[in-house]
């Protein structure tokens, strides 16, 4: 195939949503800022005989565009399973950001390529809420996306920019972009203390900025039993949430 294809993958605590962008579709990756976690973004440049690291100056915590030099707009037909939290097995009702947000999340805008799930949540977990007593009963969910990737084209003669990093279209060449948001150095991935005693992930930091638009005052957050439950260590569960459609606001 002509040109270089380059393959985005996002994994940990972001939230990800599309909204119309000057007569096309733009992805919105949000990845939310907690002192237990550090945002960070390699590349690879991977050819038939090697693979080489891309050293970069990239600050990820001011946000990054991702954009071919001719913008095609986004595919996300093939993102799923996810998490929708807006969607039947979560809130049914539409969420929003909080205002006033001391550290809101960092923006990653992604104008061109094909959404889709790179890799899926092996657990059957079960969704309960965190209210005691809660207001809604237990629900079992099947396993969904714990990576979203993202593939593009970079076409002949033409280059793709990762936040002012160009990547040229090369013979035999292709790329790997790894945008994590993951457990900052020296931290182990520990679970949220919520005193709730069930198996718990770090899917309730979610609520930090967001909340269900119908009441605040009675906002339900969600929270994970996972089956089974880890063996030793606490689970690495930063996964990626989805909001269709999308907010009425943004961060």
């Amino acid at each position: 195939m002509p040109g270089s294809e380059v393959t985005l993958l996002f994994d940990g605590l972001e939230i990800i949503y599309f909204r119309p962008d000057g007569g096309r579709l733009a992805g919105t990756v949000l990845l939310l800022q907690r002192d237990d976690h550090t945002p960070s973004i390699d590349i690879l440049k991977i050819t038939e005989t090697e693979v080489i690291p891309v050293n970069h100056d990239l600050d990820i915590s001011e946000g990054i565009n991702i954009a071919l030099d001719t913008v095609q707009g986004v595919d996300k037909r093939y993102i799923g399973p996810v998490l929708n939290l807006q969607g039947s097995d979560f809130h049914d009702s539409n969420l929003r950001f909080r205002r006033g947000l001391l550290n809101p999340p960092i923006k990653v805008t992604v104008r061109d390529g094909t959404f889709f799930t790179a890799f899926t949540n092996p657990k059957f977990p079960t969704r309960f809420e965190v209210h005691n007593p809660p207001l809604a009963p237990d629900r079992h969910i099947d396993p969904f996306a714990d990576v979203v990737g993202v593939n593009i084209t970079i076409p002949d003669g033409s280059n793709i920019s990762i936040g002012g990093q160009i990547l040229r279209s090369e013979p035999r060449t292709r790329y790997s972009v790894l945008i994590k948001n993951g457990p900052a150095p020296g931290h182990q991935h520990m679970l949220n203390p919520h005193p709730n005693k069930r198996e718990k992930t770090h899917f309730y930091f979610y609520y930090d900025v967001l909340e269900d638009i119908r009441d605040t005052g009675s906002n339900a957050p969600y929270q994970f039993d996972l089956e089974p439950p880890p063996p030793v260590l606490p689970p690495e569960n930063c996964d990626p949430v989805y909001l269709d459609p999308p907010p009425p606001n943004d961060p």
